[in-house]
C-alpha cells in the first residue's frame, strides 16, 4: 500500500507557470526602478511643506510679490495642505508597492 499522505510534515510547493514567475519578476524590477525617485518626492514634500512653515519665507514672499502679510499666509496655509495631503497620497502608493 502506498502512503496516504506523501507530504506529511513539508511544506506544499504548488507549481507557479512560468509567465507568472516572469511577470512577477518584472514587477519586482519596476518597484526597484520606482522606489529611490518616489523616496526623493517624498524628501521634496517635506522640504516644501518646512518652507511653508517658515517665517522668513513667507516675509520674502510678502516683499518679493508686495501683498499683504494676510494673504501670504494663507497662501501658503493652503499650499501645505495641498502638499501634505499629496505627500499623503506618494505615502499610501509606496506602502502599497509589491515587495
Amino acid at each position: 500500500m502506498s502512503d496516504p499522505y506523501p507530504n506529511d510534515g513539508t511544506f506544499f510547493q504548488p507549481v507557479i507557470p512560468e509567465e507568472t514567475v516572469k511577470a512577477n519578476e518584472e514587477e519586482k524590477k519596476l518597484t526597484a526602478q520606482v522606489l529611490p525617485a518616489l523616496n526623493d518626492a517624498l524628501v521634496w514634500f517635506d522640504e516644501e511643506i518646512a518652507h511653508c512653515d517658515s517665517i522668513e519665507f513667507a516675509y520674502r514672499l510678502k516683499k518679493d510679490r508686495q501683498e499683504p502679510i494676510e494673504n501670504v499666509l494663507l497662501a501658503l496655509n493652503i499650499t501645505k495642505e495641498i502638499l501634505s495631503q499629496k505627500k499623503e497620497e506618494y505615502s499610501n502608493l509606496k506602502l502599497n508597492l509589491p515587495s
